[in-house]
């Protein structure tokens, strides 16, 4: 295994590899267990307190970040692209888990549950992704997430339905789930097994969604149905109404630079488009 200047592993964690390569400033926490095949931490890679990965191969992209009290179970692999946060208390199983860069999950991040290392238990999720605190994906089938997809706070990701005996004459239900790029899903919205979410489509909060949903629409409800098809969602936006946003965005900012230690020289956005900022230390900049 070769490793790279400035790797740091705090004393009492370790690691076993077979293969690997260990990157440039590498840092990982106390109490932290790495148990892999083949191994890659890219430069800048940190790697919290109380850890736990065990996986077929373990791929941590350049300055992707885990946060303490993380478990990860995946048999085939597991791998996370450059950039990318998982948060503090998160527990993920399944047999392959594939994760772009950019992801920004804030923690408590379950990710696995009843047949999660079957076959067909597999993840995949894009670039650019968030996952706020408190989501669930069952992972006894697939679930690909596109790039850009958000799910809120507790929103539950099922791919199968099955408690009760199927000889007494119950339901049992198994599928995968895709949700296409660009989508989003808002707080406590439950996704049943076999769905997939069209490209752009938006998802209200609080919501059942136990069919398929077109792309570009907006869907919410128990159960979930179009209340804005693609006709009419996302609203159309002229060239002039777009400059509005996008001053609006502006000002906000703006607004924000005090707490920053920066000073607003003049506004003159609204007029102009122009600002003029004070930069601590130096001269103001437009």
């Amino acid at each position: 295994m070769s490793v790279g200047s400035g790797f740091r592993l705090t004393p009492g964690s370790r690691i076993r590899a077979r293969t690997g390569r260990i990157g440039n400033g590498v840092r990982i926490g106390a109490r932290t267990r790495l148990i892999c095949e083949d191994l890659r931490l890219d430069d800048g890679v940190t790697i919290g307190d109380d850890v736990e990965i065990v996986a077929g191969s373990l791929v941590l992209g350049r300055g992707a970040r885990i946060g303490t009290d993380v478990r990860i179970t995946a048999v085939d692999g597991f791998s996370l692209g450059r950039f990318s946060v998982l948060g503090a208390r998160s527990r993920l199983t399944g047999r392959r888990m594939v994760i772009g860069e950019f992801l920004w999950a804030v923690g408590d991040l379950s990710i696995g549950g009843g047949g999660a290392l079957g076959p067909g238990a597999t993840l995949q999720i894009g670039d650019r992704c968030t996952l706020v605190d408190r989501v669930f994906i069952n992972l006894a089938d697939a679930v690909v997430l596109g790039n850009d997809v958000a799910l809120s706070y507790g929103v539950t990701v099922l791919t199968h339905g099955a408690w009760q005996p199927v000889l007494d004459g119950y339901d049992a239900a198994f599928g995968p789930v895709t949700i296409g790029d660009n989508a989003v899903v808002y707080t406590q919205t439950t996704i049943l097994p076999g769905v997939t979410i069209g490209a752009g489509a938006t998802i209200g909060s609080v919501s059942l969604v136990n069919r398929d949903i077109p792309r570009r629409t907006f869907a919410a409800g128990v159960p979930a149905r179009v209340i804005r098809t693609a006709r009419q969602y996302p609203r159309r936006l002229t060239a002039a109404s777009r400059n509005d946003v996008v001053l609006g965005i502006l000002r906000d900012y703006l607004a924000t630079l005090d707490y920053k230690g920066y000073r607003v020289v003049t506004n003159d956005l609204r007029r102009r488009g122009t600002a003029v900022v004070q930069v601590p230390g130096e001269v103001a900049i437009r």
